[in-house]
């Protein structure tokens, strides 16, 4: 497997998760949404508006969490998150996505969470695998 320049993105702050739709939960949709939004739009800042990766390459996705205290965070909704934030919206091609399907993303790196971080923040990279 060979793999391309890595795309990097610092987000800072508290990282958010992917929630169900559940209000029994605590679920805040306006949260998620908002998430989504500030990740798209620093990837565009940092990326460009055009998509990253077209054309439907296969990419491997590394997501590192940093969480200021012990929160009791679920790493596979965090990447959810992140993989949602950075595609497309139902087929259209929207400024800072990243890739059109996160179907795309057919490995994952060493991603993980770390607690009691002094700089809590979310760190993305991806790479196209040829």
């Amino acid at each position: 497997m060979t793999l391309g320049p890595p795309y990097t993105l610092t987000i800072p702050g508290r990282p958010v998760q992917w929630q169900r739709l559940n209000p029994k939960y605590g679920f805040n949709p306006t949260e998620m949404k908002n998430a989504k939004k500030r990740v798209r739009f620093l990837w565009q800042q940092k990326h460009g508006d055009a998509m990253t990766f077209p054309g439907h390459p296969k990419l491997k996705l590394t997501c590192r969490f940093y969480y200021p205290d012990n929160n009791n965070a679920d790493l596979s909704n965090l990447i959810k998150l992140i993989e949602d934030a950075l595609q497309t919206v139902r087929g259209k091609n929207v400024k800072g996505a990243a890739y059109e399907d996160d179907k795309q993303i057919i490995r994952y790196g060493e991603s993980f969470i770390e607690f009691n971080s002094d700089e809590p923040r979310t760190e993305i990279i991806l790479q196209v695998i040829y």
